[in-house]
């Protein structure tokens, strides 16, 4: 993590959309088939050089915080010591955590700064149809706009045509949380899942089985899952009809593994009765597609990709995952080597070997 995403400096180079201030798009008004959301735009700024060295989160074991990540800590539960090799607890869980930490920051960049009314004001007047003058506050004008519609789409009210930076300031607040999620949903099934659509749906859902009491937030997490889909259909003309069917063919097979989960069988039925395309979950997913194309477009790199997911195959066999063997070969890729020791059920001496070797056989 921190010789790849880490060093690649995301927020930072974010940050630098703000030296782009030529030929800018007009980002609401272009469709995701367009060009514009077809390029790399991180690469263009470079990578970022003489900036303070970066430092590890402190990582720990919780019966309390289970998987959460803040500035300064990432925190694992602690079923994961004997039940790790299982995909219920599995620790590429974490992956989902670190992400938070990048989007994090990257929405420190974008979002306006409530502290500074100047930066506020500027932000106003740039929704209210002011003059961006570089990418950065195009990016920006473009991410409240999406918050706002959420808001509307969520209340079922109408925008008023000039914004206050109290409206700002309100919608914001309440929005920041789900904008992140969707943002970081995406951003760890691009870069650690490899936009496997089947797998990544079947994981989180899996994990998603330990949480008490999921059955009131169903719609949520329902549309964050579809949110992932349509990453893979954005250029699509159907692209919720995709990500429906994609999301309730890899809940099927989750569903016949997991058969006591009410959670996975209460997300078919509402994927099957209410998900329909004229539903008010399409509406919701609709406008948050937006958000789902400023990751694929502004954060993604296709070389940083390949740092992120790349391993050769005659490492990944020397992983001995089956035999359960410390033969002390080097660990290219801790996420391709714990998808390879993951099983259905937990198993605490594969777990402890899994922790072992995490812990001690990293390249």
């Amino acid at each position: 993590m921190k010789r790849t995403l880490g060093k690649a400096r995301i927020p930072e180079r974010v940050q630098l959309y703000q030296n782009i201030q030529e030929d800018l798009p007009n980002l609401p008004q272009k469709g995701f088939s367009d060009a514009i959301w077809q390029k790399a735009w991180i690469d263009k700024v470079g990578q970022i050089n003489n900036i303070s060295p970066l430092f590890p989160q402190i990582t720990y074991f919780s019966g309390r915080d289970g998987f959460k990540t803040t500035e300064t800590t990432l925190s694992a539960p602690l079923s994961v010591i004997p039940s790790c090799s299982s995909q219920r607890w599995s620790l590429l869980t974490i992956t989902h955590e670190a992400s938070h930490t990048i989007i994090g920051g990257v929405l420190a960049v974008l979002l306006p700064r409530f502290d500074n009314q100047e930066d506020l004001d500027l932000s106003i007047d740039q929704l209210n149809g002011g003059e961006c003058k570089n990418l950065l506050h195009e990016i920006r004008r473009f991410t409240l706009r999406v918050m706002v519609e959420m808001d509307q789409v969520a209340d079922m009210r109408e925008v008023p045509d000039k914004l206050s930076a109290a409206d700002i300031v309100d919608i914001v607040g309440r929005w920041r949380g789900e904008v992140e999620e969707i943002m970081v949903h995406t951003f760890d099934f691009l870069f650690f899942y490899g936009q496997i659509i089947d797998h990544y749906i079947e994981a989180i859902w899996r994990s998603w089985d330990t949480i008490p009491h999921l059955n009131s937030k169903i719609n949520e997490y329902v549309i964050r899952t579809l949110c992932v889909a349509a990453s893979r259909h954005l250029d699509a003309p159907n692209t919720f009809k995709n990500a429906r069917e994609d999301t309730v063919s890899a809940l099927s097979i989750v569903a016949k593994e997991l058969r006591q989960s009410s959670y996975v069988n209460s997300a078919l039925r509402h994927l099957k009765e209410d998900c329909l395309d004229s539903s008010e979950a399409a509406k919701a997913v609709q406008v948050r597609l937006a958000l789902v194309a400023i990751v694929r477009t502004f954060l993604h790199s296709p070389q940083l990709l390949e740092d992120v997911r790349g391993q050769s195959l005659d490492s990944r066999r020397a992983s001995g995952g089956s035999q359960l063997r410390f033969s002390g070969e080097r660990i290219e890729n801790p996420l391709r080597f714990l998808e390879d020791a993951s099983d259905l059920d937990a198993d605490a001496a594969k777990s402890l070997w899994t922790l072992q070797r995490v812990a001690f056989d990293l390249g």
